[in-house]
């Protein structure tokens, strides 16, 4: 029996409805869209023009899918949840205001290249020995830093 092609449809109204109300449910908090691989195959460009007014940031998996919203007028702050994969995205992810997640000790040694800002967010791995640093590998005081 051949397979017949499968296809979703992201109802606009209904979304901004989920994030009006995960809004009322959670005033104090802050909302981040979670738009990689190219929200999920939906189009993460048309998402963000849909969400912007709705959302304080976005996360997307690579620094190229951030430049593509930035390239598209989306100002809102980006996370690059894979962080940085060569030291040559240290300066495009400043240069774009790009946050990035660290979450390997490579990452961390790119940084002390930087020349200015760059906004970072360290994966510490808890347990699930997926992604993230060792909390030994992470440099003393780094921890209580914040924004």
């Amino acid at each position: 029996m051949p397979l017949s092609n499968a296809w979703a449809t992201i109802d606009h109204a209904a979304l901004l409805h989920n994030v009006s109300r995960v809004s009322e449910l959670a005033p104090n908090s802050k909302i981040m869209a979670v738009i990689k691989s190219l929200g999920y195959g939906h189009g993460a460009i048309s998402l963000a023009y849909i969400l912007q007014r709705k959302v304080d940031a976005f996360a997307v998996a690579r620094v190229e899918e951030g430049l593509v919203l930035r390239s598209e007028g989306i100002t809102k702050a980006i996370l690059v949840l894979d962080g940085l994969c060569s030291p040559e995205q240290v300066p495009l992810a400043q240069q774009h205001q790009l946050d990035v997640a660290i979450h390997h000790p490579k990452q961390l040694a790119w940084l002390e290249t930087l020349d200015g800002p760059l906004g970072c967010w360290i994966k510490v791995d808890s347990g699930m020995s997926r992604l993230g640093l060792h909390p030994d590998q992470v440099p003393i005081g780094l921890l209580d830093q914040s924004r």
